[in-house]
């Protein structure tokens, strides 16, 4: 099963605005935008623009940054500055429950990277990962036992979730001490995994 915690950097300080997480979760598709602003032809442009990814929750899959941000810190009625206004869970799965998951999405085996799947297989890829990202809310919701007020599934949650496809290597990586990568340099293989803010209060 994915494990599920809190993002370790940019989400531990949360009593105050999400913007600086949001725009953090935002970093691929401005990598992304690099890229297609140094491409010339149009075929090209295409295929890095159908990469990007909005933010989603269960409702919608075309959620900038902008709106989460307005949506979670106006969702504090309340609190008190000194608490929490939202949390920060990351979804990060094994190799080989990617493996599985990219399997339902391509019938074509050894695909080593989301590069690899075509336009199509790609949606799909995507779809599937949100589904699960959908399950797993609709678990939060219910163990706060909280049926009787209205929280019953991720439905009643305010929350946003993004899908990313890359990690980077950081100092403290071994293949970095050892030289055989450079901080700031992909890793290769599937790396998805989803990161999830959620405001500390329901849905209004």
């Amino acid at each position: 099963m994915p494990i599920s915690k809190p993002h370790s950097t940019l989400g531990a300080k949360n009593t105050g605005s999400c913007a600086t997480l949001a725009n953090y979760l935002d970093k691929e598709n401005r990598e992304l935008e690099t890229l297609i602003n140094n491409k010339n032809s149009l075929n090209a442009i295409e295929v890095f623009q159908r990469r990007k990814q909005d933010f989603f929750n269960h409702s919608r899959v075309d959620i900038s940054a902008i709106e989460v941000i307005d949506s979670i810190d106006n969702n504090i009625k309340k609190l008190g500055k000194t608490d929490a206004k939202y949390f920060a869970p990351t979804i990060s799965f094994s190799q080989t429950e990617l493996q599985h998951i990219i399997s339902l999405a391509s019938e074509r085996k050894e695909i080593n990277s989301v590069w690899q799947l075509t336009p199509k297989e790609y949606d799909k890829y995507n779809k599937l990962l949100k589904d699960y990202v959908k399950k797993v809310m609709d678990n939060y919701a219910e163990n706060f036992n909280r049926q009787d007020k209205g929280l019953k599934t991720g439905k009643d949650l305010l929350y946003f979730a993004k899908i990313e496809h890359f990690r980077k290597f950081k100092g403290t990586d071994e293949e970095v001490k050892k030289g055989i990568f450079k901080i700031g340099d992909y890793k290769p293989g599937l790396n998805s995994h989803a990161h999830i803010v959620v405001s500390c209060k329901n849905r209004a």
